[in-house]
């Protein structure tokens, strides 16, 4: 004899299925971290004003990646119930994100080569349409006498 299963594995009419976690406490929470978080990003942004204290850029930029990655994870781990889903939809989520970072982590280098190879190319600049920052070079003169 087996026994029926309904959305998440257990049978029906059980509590279990509905009891997601916490209610609201656990929204709170849930609610209070991404607070913290948003302010740890807030300092690091003005960590110049209000600390004295200059961070590298890349270090900025990173941090606040991660912290907004982090941010994204618990918001789809809670609000968004992820963290009661099956695996296989998690991974469905969590594999385009991680060959994203693989993709961006193997472009990187490039850019810096580009930079290094036109160091005459301006911030932001594109390969076809950008504008070199030293002087044109001086206009053929037309021969005369043919």
């Amino acid at each position: 004899m087996t026994t029926q299963t309904h959305g998440h594995g257990r049978p029906p009419g059980t509590d279990a299925g509905h009891a997601h976690g916490g209610g609201y406490a656990g929204y709170a929470t849930t609610w209070f971290y991404l607070l913290a978080i948003t302010l740890v990003e807030v300092a690091i942004v003005e960590a110049k004003a209000w600390f004295g204290l200059d961070l590298p850029a890349f270090m900025r930029i990173g941090s606040l990646i991660a912290l907004t990655v982090l941010k994204a994870g618990l918001i789809m781990a809670y609000f968004m119930h992820l963290k009661f889903e099956r695996r296989s939809l998690v991974l469905i989520l969590l594999v385009p994100i991680v060959l994203l970072v693989l993709l961006y982590v193997m472009i990187l280098p490039d850019a810096h080569t580009f930079r290094a190879v036109n160091p005459g190319m301006k911030e932001g600049a594109g390969p076809s349409h950008g504008t070199p920052t030293h002087a044109p070079a001086p206009a053929a003169t037309p021969r005369s006498g043919h």
